[in-house]
């Protein structure tokens, strides 16, 4: 729709249009964006958010182009705060400051200069997750949970007819189990058919004979009342699964839509449901400690999130998430955030929150210090040195009790101490 407008213009000729604002983040307007940057002068972009301009829910920006590259500053406003019915266009235009045009292929961002500083900043510091040892896969889509998803009592009633049903019967998190640091797991188990494991089905009665109880809904024909077409058999997932074997290993999950950031460090084996997502590789427990930071939420949220969502819920989206830079440091100055993990997770899992909340805000504190290390020493506000000397990893044959004794100290410690 652009392109071919811009192609009816003659050279200097002016575009102007209405349109959806999603392609100025989103990873299928890349070529848009592109084709923008190359072959057109950008004079004025105005976005207004999710505002409600045609009182429904829409995205909406005003783009006015000039066909050609000519020398011309960009003149950019984010409207999507401070839209009101009560104003004009031109009102808020005249009261708001021109926002800071930072377009790439990558997308197209209105910040102001502060906010370029500080994405100036953290993209000096940080490395994109895309370029760090780490796999980030999605979770599982069964085409018909109603079948593959099952609850805890019927998963021992299957194992009770067939032992051998357990083993393709796995724990599984949905969107909704995940918190930040915990997951609450509701007795939901999967029946792991992945088309992947090239099983037989016969070798599995109990499961065989379950599936059938479904009936046509299982078959992957694509026609009516069917799952999509695929070249699955019928009692397999939807989809191939390659990957299953990276549900059994440490890893990250988490959900895709959420309010707040929401990462959990599995070491249980979970395996993820079509909602959630899975990150593995190295040094995943100093990356769980970031992305569960309020700094690098705010971060993402700002300048990498796709914006494609109403009110205060986010996407936490592969292609998102890989453009997020998160600082590489060495393995030695990243165990600290590592052991603040260890002691988030105990807490958390013990139900002493009180404890965990101040474990948070510390390395809350540690990530500001990543990032913005002379200003917070500027600022008589880094801590990390402090913390470092205070905290003692937990010894891997220690008891809980040992633990929570601990950790109630520590925490304690911490509000006490005059640097933290």
């Amino acid at each position: 729709f652009y392109e071919r407008g811009a192609e009816l213009l003659k050279d200097g000729g002016h575009l102007c249009y209405i349109t959806s604002n999603k392609w100025m983040r989103a990873k299928y307007g890349e070529k848009l964006r592109g084709y923008l940057i190359k072959n057109t002068s950008l004079e004025i972009l105005i976005d207004f958010g999710d505002s409600r301009i045609f009182n429904a829910t829409t995205y909406t920006n005003i783009l006015l182009l000039k066909k050609g590259t000519h020398q011309i500053k960009t003149r950019s406003w984010d409207l999507s705060k401070v839209f009101s019915f009560k104003s004009s266009v031109s009102d808020m235009l005249e009261k708001n400051e021109i926002g800071q045009s930072d377009f790439s292929l990558e997308s197209f961002l209105i910040i102001d200069k502060s906010e370029a500083s500080i994405k100036e900043k953290i993209e000096g510091i940080g490395t994109p997750l895309k370029d760090w040892d780490i796999q980030i896969n999605y979770g599982i889509k069964t085409g018909f949970n109603e079948a593959f998803i099952i609850d805890g009592k019927t998963k021992d009633q299957l194992i009770s007819e067939d032992p051998k049903s357990a083993e393709i019967i796995k724990p599984i998190l949905r969107g909704r189990d995940i918190k930040k640091y915990k997951a609450e797991f509701a007795d939901q188990w999967l029946i792991a058919t992945f088309p992947a494991l090239h099983l037989n089905i016969d070798n599995y009665p109990a499961v065989r004979d379950y599936l059938k109880t479904f009936g046509k809904r299982l078959e992957q024909s694509g026609e009516k009342d069917c799952r999509k077409k695929t070249c699955n058999k019928w009692f397999e997932v939807q989809d191939s699964i390659a990957y299953y074997a990276e549900f059994e290993k440490e890893k990250i999950v988490w959900a895709e839509i959420v309010f707040d950031s929401a990462f959990y460090f599995d070491k249980k084996g979970y395996f993820p449901e079509a909602t959630t997502f899975i990150m593995t590789g190295g040094r995943i427990k100093y990356i769980v400690a970031l992305l569960n930071s309020q700094p690098v939420t705010a971060i993402f949220k700002k300048f990498y999130a796709g914006g494609d969502l109403r009110g205060d819920t986010f996407r936490y989206k592969k292609a998102y998430l890989e453009r997020l830079p998160l600082p590489k440091i060495k393995e030695e100055l990243q165990k600290p955030f590592e052991t603040m993990v260890d002691f988030i997770l105990f807490a958390k899992e013990k139900g002493f929150d009180a404890q965990a909340d101040i474990f948070e805000q510390v390395v809350d504190n540690m990530v500001y210090d990543l990032y913005f290390a002379d200003s917070m020493k500027n600022a008589d506000c880094y801590i990390t040195d402090r913390i470092v000397e205070m905290i003692e990893p937990f010894d891997e044959n220690e008891s809980d009790d040992s633990k929570t004794e601990y950790i109630k100290l520590l925490a304690q410690a911490f509000k006490k101490d005059k640097t933290v």
